[in-house]
């Protein structure tokens, strides 16, 4: 499993996670965000924990269809670039059949 985090580029806090999961023919991407500010209340704030099984949840539903599971465009960069980096990294098993 591939784990990256995203963080606000201000405070450099954690704010949603991008994962890549291998699956029995191919492998999924997943991601999940926390509102950075909500109805001008403040601040969520991010569980980690929560945020992997979001995350994991989407990867084993869309797999590779991740661009399926409505990506918010502030992070659409981050989960393209997991999906490329899981391409190469899960290739390598595959190949040793």
């Amino acid at each position: 499993m591939l784990i990256q985090y995203i963080r606000d580029p201000k405070t450099r806090q954690r704010r949603g996670v991008v994962v890549a999961v291998a699956r029995e023919t191919d492998f999924g991407v997943g991601w999940s965000l926390c509102h950075t500010k909500r109805g001008g209340k403040g601040l969520d704030r991010f569980d980690r924990d929560r945020g992997l099984q979001i995350a994991l949840a989407r990867a084993t539903k869309y797999g590779r269809m991740w661009y399926q599971s409505k990506v918010p465009h502030s992070i659409y960069s981050d989960v393209d670039e997991m999906a490329a980096r899981a391409g190469e990294y899960f290739k390598q098993f595959s190949n040793k059949d």
